[in-house]
């Protein structure tokens, strides 16, 4: 009764709106009323418009910085909290096209869609702080909506195209885009796993599917080298045997079929021999067994460690693969092309 108890409280608390107050160091308050599903991010860019400046950062008045990838609930920010914010060296004009478009990516028309990707590489980006924070907002939109990945990664495409170079200060050396990209990547990558107890948290698998879309679109343009998918794969699902209970969750070896799905043939054209490994380690996984007979009767099902779907998707890569990913419809005829394949 108490557990229940506790539930209708969280379930009540989650239905109503939450009403903070984000204060600026000069003392510029904006009270904002969000749900308590409402991401961090959200709030931030929320609270950015009313405040008519770019938040960089949202903190409590402790010092914690709030992460953006958790939802005012998950977060426990309780109502009329103060937050600090700390503002960016960045147009609010710029980030507020920028989020306009990026917006219409929603929609399911490819020439919005191609007209949206062009008008964002067009944008006037003025520093090296502006080009970073425009990166950041491309990343975010594709890790929480994976299916615009392909799009957004055509976007960051363009902006370094564009600015192959883009200067500070005059007499200040040049800072390349690339390693700006490269920077806001590594740091929000990185972010999955800052959990002292080194676990992902629960709340961050849903980007997961986002980061895979990221990763593969990232490599197939060759803004990413091949090592790096390969660490991700190792972090994922591992190297080596290990005892059942300590083999990779469900939910990551889930993501890393959504990988190979999307990348796979590439990497077989290009690192051939890496991808008989990682892909001889998922295959391996996708049939281990149970090794204690108390936890599984005599059916197949309840023998293997993974489900069925789990078990199906990887068999699907497998025919895939053996027959030259001729099935291959995850990459378009355009990107194809451009990779040779």
């Amino acid at each position: 009764l108490k557990a229940n108890s506790q539930n209708l409280v969280c379930f009540a608390m989650a239905a109503q709106p939450v009403w903070l107050e984000v204060a600026l160091l000069s003392g510029r308050t904006e009270t904002i009323h969000a749900e308590a599903g409402t991401y961090v991010r959200q709030l931030k860019l929320d609270a950015g418009q009313l405040l008519h400046v770019s938040i960089a950062t949202l903190s409590r008045r402790d010092g914690t910085l709030l992460e953006e990838m958790l939802t005012i609930e998950e977060a426990q920010l309780q109502p009329g909290e103060v937050l600090q914010a700390t503002a960016a060296n960045v147009r609010v004009e710029m980030e507020g096209e920028a989020l306009r478009l990026l917006k219409l990516l929603d929609t399911d028309e490819p020439a919005t869609i191609n007209d949206c990707v062009y008008q964002v590489a067009d944008l006037e980006v003025e520093g090296p702080e502006e080009l970073e924070h425009l990166f950041q907002l491309i990343l975010t939109k594709a890790l929480s909506a994976p299916q615009t990945a392909a799009a957004c990664t055509d976007m960051m495409c363009g902006l370094r195209e564009r600015y192959a170079e883009i200067f500070q200060e005059e007499g200040c050396r040049p800072v390349k885009s690339t390693r700006l990209l490269l920077n806001v990547v590594q740091f929000n990558y990185e972010k999955l796993f800052d959990d002292p107890k080194g676990s992902i948290a629960q709340q961050k698998r849903n980007w997961w599917s986002g980061w895979m879309q990221v990763f593969g679109h990232l490599l197939m343009r060759r803004l990413i080298a091949v090592r790096v998918v390969g660490q991700v794969v190792h972090e994922m699902i591992g190297i080596k045997e290990e005892a059942p209970e300590k083999l990779p969750e469900e939910g990551m070896m889930q993501c890393t079929c959504e990988l190979f799905e999307l990348c796979g043939e590439f990497l077989d054209h290009t690192h051939h021999d890496l991808m008989e490994n990682m892909f001889g380690r998922l295959t391996g996984l996708a049939l281990a067994q149970k090794h204690s007979p108390a936890d599984a009767d005599n059916s197949p099902d309840s023998c293997a460690v993974y489900s069925p779907e789990i078990r199906r998707r990887v068999e699907s890569l497998v025919h895939l693969r053996d027959v030259g990913w001729n099935n291959m419809f995850f990459a378009g005829p355009r990107l194809r092309a451009l990779l040779g394949l």
